[in-house]
């Protein structure tokens, strides 16, 4: 497929995400200056693989969010990343040599409304810096604003999902 000379979404970086496709969520990626409907590639049996293919694999990209393809785990990211990478190569008649099908599965990326990708009910966060870390002590009025076991156990807390943006 055709890819914009200096696009940050080549056939090498493939984000995957969710828009908005004739008004419902789509797990979608990008390539180029288009985004390839993961959803449709799917019903068209373009995910043929052993993970994608099975029930829980279509169900997964049917999806309208990234959790449940998130939680097949890196066999299911694997061949879906192997299995688009193949589709929009130029080595790669499936798309390339069927307009209609192209038609289906791709739409221009100026006219998709992405949303969050993903559900997030809560989290753990860890202070990673020292910075970070010293910053919060002292909004919390500590002196000093850092613990002395900061060096040799990970101080982390649970977050909201609210401050997930």
């Amino acid at each position: 497929l055709a890819q914009s000379i200096g696009s940050d979404f080549t056939i090498h970086n493939l984000p995957l995400g969710v828009g908005l496709v004739d008004a419902k969520p789509k797990v979608l990626t990008r390539i180029g200056d288009e985004v390839l409907n993961l959803c449709a590639c799917s019903e068209h049996g373009l995910l043929n693989g052993s993970v994608l293919s099975s029930e829980i694999g279509r169900k997964a990209i049917e999806s309208t969010s990234l959790n449940a393809l998130g939680g097949l785990g890196p066999t299911a990211w694997t061949e879906l990343r192997q299995t688009v990478t193949r589709l929009v190569s130029a080595h790669e008649g499936v798309l390339r040599d069927d307009v209609k099908l192209r038609e289906e599965v791709l739409l221009k990326a100026k006219e998709v409304s992405m949303l969050r990708p993903m559900n997030i009910g809560d989290y753990t966060d860890f202070y990673a810096s020292k910075e970070h870390a010293s910053n919060v002590g002292t909004m919390f009025g500590r002196d000093p604003p850092l613990n002395q076991n900061w060096i040799n156990i990970p101080i982390g807390y649970h977050g909201r999902a609210s401050s997930v943006v």
